[in-house]
């Protein structure tokens, strides 16, 4: 628990406070749910009857809660000073998908797949991922965001291929491999 207040420490020191209260929120979440969710994050939770399941591994719930922290925290700071409504959002779907990540005992019991298992954790996750990554990127973009004001530069419309034609792309494979799965079953 004495690592956020480190963290905060250190930054005043190099005259970053504001990056080092940014990086301290995003460890906050998970590193709460870490103390205090042992009972979760064990190893009881990798069986199903007889059956060994991937479980709740600390590692798949806690990087990505502070992946999302890092980029959702700094990237509604620089929203800030432009669009304080955009930045307020954007900080609380972080904070609303760093406890989806944090609660995934909770989160199992919600929906009808067996999040502990390979493809329930992928059914979890990359929705989660590519739902957590289009807002944030409609927040953050204001032209799309306020209006629908689009630029048509070459710039931009570059961008926005490549944008929609991963998306597709992440949504093609991760369909194709969730019906392979089915098929090994």
């Amino acid at each position: 628990m004495g690592f956020i207040p480190a963290i905060i420490v250190c930054c005043n020191i190099l005259n970053k406070l504001s990056l080092g209260i940014l990086i301290a929120c995003a460890f906050c979440i998970p590193i709460l749910a870490a103390f205090f969710r042992t009972d979760v994050f064990n190893d009881k939770n990798c069986y199903v009857g007889d059956k060994i399941v991937l479980g709740y591994n600390p590692n798949l719930y806690f990087f990505p809660s502070l992946l999302f922290g890092f980029f959702g925290y700094y990237n509604s700071f620089l929203l800030f000073s432009s669009n304080l409504g955009n930045a307020i959002f954007l900080a609380i779907i972080t904070f609303i998908i760093q406890i989806l990540f944090a609660l995934p005992d909770y989160i199992n019991k919600c929906v009808p797949f067996e999040i502990r298992t390979i493809k329930g954790f992928l059914y979890f996750f990359i929705p989660l991922i590519i739902c957590y990554i289009s807002m944030a990127y409609l927040l953050a973009d204001e032209k799309i965001f306020n209006t629908l004001n689009i630029t048509l530069t070459p710039a931009q419309i570059i961008r926005n291929i490549i944008i929609i034609s991963s998306g597709l792309t992440m949504g093609f494979l991760f369909y194709r491999q969730a019906k392979q799965m089915n098929k090994k079953e």
